[in-house]
């Protein structure tokens, strides 16, 4: 098994609570990196109890990642936590379409918000 020591680096993660987010902020919390994460529940769920419980700093912001200043609010409050960001995993992620023949404009901007431009202004 490989081992990756990333203590004292920083990582900033989207869509944490859940599935591939959740597994990895483990695995970055293992490997020693500090954890500030987002999603959109008001509610951390453990989150930050579980990265301390790893023995990593960890923040949770509430954030939605298509709304350009809740993002900006995000980044910035982990800058203030942990001085600077090493990696970015930029994982938020959802399918809204129902098959092309029920696309509409809704879901159709929802997936491009989502998918494609919360990405682009992460980075």
């Amino acid at each position: 098994m490989l081992q990756i020591d990333l203590k004292g680096k920083t990582v900033l993660i989207t869509g944490v609570l859940s599935g591939i987010g959740a597994g990895i902020a483990k695995s970055f919390a293992i490997a020693g990196a500090n954890v500030s994460g987002c999603d959109l529940s008001e509610d951390d769920n453990g989150f930050t109890k579980d990265m301390k419980d790893s023995g990593v700093q960890a923040l949770y912001t509430k954030s939605d990642v298509t709304n350009e200043g809740e993002l900006r609010r995000f980044v910035t409050e982990s800058v203030i936590k942990f001085g600077e960001i090493h990696i970015l995993v930029s994982n938020a992620g959802q399918n809204f379409f129902e098959g092309a023949l029920n696309c509409n404009n809704e879901n159709w901007n929802q997936n491009i918000d989502l998918n494609l431009k919360s990405h682009w202004q992460l980075s």
